[in-house]
């Protein structure tokens, strides 16, 4: 059977999130995010969705204090924003400093500090690098395109957001569920190996 992209191929057991794009339901671990939403902050919605639980006082406040603690990026990380930025887009230069920011030792599974360590410095590392952009060569009146959610830009645009920050600010709130669902995953470690359908060349 060839499904291009492996559309309708289901792949893994997630118990993260369910999606029904036609009723325009979304739940995170059997909760609706409408609930979620409304009564949950997203430091809270984030534990949850990473941990499994939602935490209590004592935990909320030292979630809080790590991500606090974790929000500033080294000198180092930002000469490489810096020499980065005058090369490439904004995207781009984040997924290097991203990667920059590695200072694992392959741990397998991936824990769980590792999911909010990098969403503490995700928005500093999107904010310095925006910055360093416009201190360097972004032009005004430049067309810029962003593939996010229809929603999600009109509510940025509206708040006079760059567009070219779209995408950026987009990841620092999806690198939850990413992170969530690369933990799960982990700990049924089975590699893909998805066929490829060869074509004749005559």
């Amino acid at each position: 059977m060839f499904n291009p992209g492996l559309k309708g191929v289901t792949a893994v057991e997630t118990c993260l999130s369910q999606i029904d794009g036609k009723k325009g339901d979304l739940y995170y671990r059997d909760h609706s995010v409408h609930d979620l939403a409304g009564r949950y902050s997203f430091e809270e919605v984030s534990y949850f969705l990473i941990k499994g639980e939602m935490p209590d006082a004592n935990e909320l406040r030292s979630l809080k204090k790590f991500l606090l603690k974790e929000r500033s990026i080294s000198s180092e990380i930002k000469q490489w924003i810096e020499h980065l930025v005058k090369k490439q887009s904004i995207t781009a230069t984040i997924r290097s400093a991203v990667s920059f920011l590695d200072e694992s030792e392959d741990q397998w599974p991936i824990q769980t500090y590792e999911a909010f360590r990098l969403l503490a410095k995700l928005p500093t590392i999107v904010a310095y690098s925006y910055r360093k952009k416009w201190l360097n060569d972004l032009k005004p009146g430049r067309k810029l395109y962003a593939n996010v959610e229809y929603y999600a830009a009109s509510l940025m645009k509206a708040v006079r957001i760059p567009a070219e920050l779209f995408t950026p600010i987009f990841c620092c709130s999806r690198i939850v569920g990413w992170t969530a669902h690369i933990i799960e995953q982990s700990k049924n470690n089975t590699i893909f190996r998805p066929e490829a359908k060869y074509l004749n060349n005559s």
